[in-house]
């Protein structure tokens, strides 16, 4: 199956196509959107979309068909952006890279969006992108969740205060064994290493069973924590019993400020202790 996604410039000869998606009726649960009859549908493209210079419109490609659209419009002083997807392209990546390529074209940030509450895959999917939840809004009856993308140098600015919060607050539940409040940082596909024991952790609930079963009264206390965007290393003192050492922890964050990825360096020679063969994977 071909998976290579591209982008071109809608014409109307793809308003059949776009048509059918919109009415799908699971796309239609899942957005809580009301799709437009044939009539309305075609008059609000031909005049509102395509023929509206301020709007940027693009058709989505998948192994050449036509797998949805992506779009981006003012509203007063805001400018917005919006996607639909045939249901047979969902699940398989095709919007993040979609998204990605889309917002490579379309520069003006702030940008926002504003999807269904409900829709928890829309809300990842622009939250994969950088957009960040600000607020919620209401359309009628429903809740909609919304976002923001910022100018990069705001973005950035703010991604590495939080990656620093972030760092400290791992460190200081670690500490404190809040395994709850340690949970709640991490995201659910997060990955661990251990370079000098060639230990390699996947996912959520293995990670922390390693942290909470870790043997021996075990402390730790951060030095100093330096950020960049969506990196992180936290410089510690560690202790274990009487004996104490320095460490590093390096961290990665996803969009939505989670710990996608630890990697600890001891700089001591170190053996891992017996008990957790289940939960690692060596390489």
């Amino acid at each position: 199956m071909d998976d290579t996604v591209l982008l071109r410039d809608v014409t109307e000869a793809d308003l059949e196509v776009l048509l059918e998606q919109e009415h799908d009726p699971e796309a239609v649960r899942r957005s809580h959107f009301r799709p437009r009859e044939r009539e309305a549908f075609m008059h609000h493209w031909k005049t509102r979309i395509l023929g509206d210079p301020t709007v940027f419109v693009q058709a989505v490609m998948v192994g050449g068909e036509l797998a949805g659209n992506l779009v981006a419009w003012w509203e007063g002083d805001r400018r917005f952006i919006g996607y639909w997807f045939g249901r047979a392209f969902w699940g398989r990546g095709i919007g993040t890279r979609a998204m990605a390529l889309f917002l490579d074209k379309e520069q003006a940030r702030p940008l926002y969006a504003d999807p269904f509450h409900g829709n928890t895959a829309s809300v990842r999917l622009l939250e994969r992108h950088g957009f960040e939840r600000s607020g919620t809004v209401r359309h009628g009856e429903d809740e909609h969740v919304l976002l923001v993308l910022h100018p990069p140098r705001a973005r950035h600015a703010d991604e590495t205060a939080r990656s620093r919060r972030t760092a400290h607050a791992y460190v200081d539940s670690a500490e404190r064994r809040d395994w709850e409040a340690f949970a709640a940082l991490l995201a659910e596909d997060v990955v661990y290493e251990m370079p000098q024991t060639r230990e390699r952790i996947r996912g959520k609930q293995p990670f922390l069973r390693f942290n909470t079963d870790y043997p021996g009264d075990w402390h730790l206390a951060v030095r100093r924590v330096v950020a960049d965007g969506r990196h992180a290393a936290a410089w510690l003192d560690a202790r274990v019993g009487d004996e104490r050492q320095e460490a590093c922890v390096w961290f990665e964050f996803s969009g939505e400020g989670l710990i996608s990825r630890v990697t600890d360096f001891w700089p001591e020679p170190y053996d891992p202790p017996a008990g957790r063969e289940h939960l690692v994977e060596r390489w």
